[in-house]
């Protein structure tokens, strides 16, 4: 497993996304689709970090997130 894995300079270090439950072919194939779309061209990689920060988001997570702080900040004050 590790052999077919590894790669310089980094080993077998990588990420995954693992979804638990039953999927039906259709199912699997708009999950994968949906997740093939989120990946880097290899140019795009090439871009680097400095390029990648001015791409659109499209999972707005910077909305989703936006009053996270304050949603945290209220959660604390409850346990005081």
């Amino acid at each position: 497993f590790m052999t077919t894995d590894w790669q310089e300079p980094w080993g077998d270090r990588r990420q995954e996304i693992v979804m638990i439950g039953q999927f039906d072919g259709d199912s699997r194939n708009t999950v994968r689709a949906l997740f093939d779309k989120t990946l880097l061209t290899d140019a795009e990689f090439e871009a680097g970090p400095e390029a990648w920060a001015a791409y659109d988001d499209p999972f707005r997570l910077d909305e989703l997130f936006a009053d996270a702080d304050a949603d945290f900040a209220h959660d604390e004050e409850e346990d005081e």
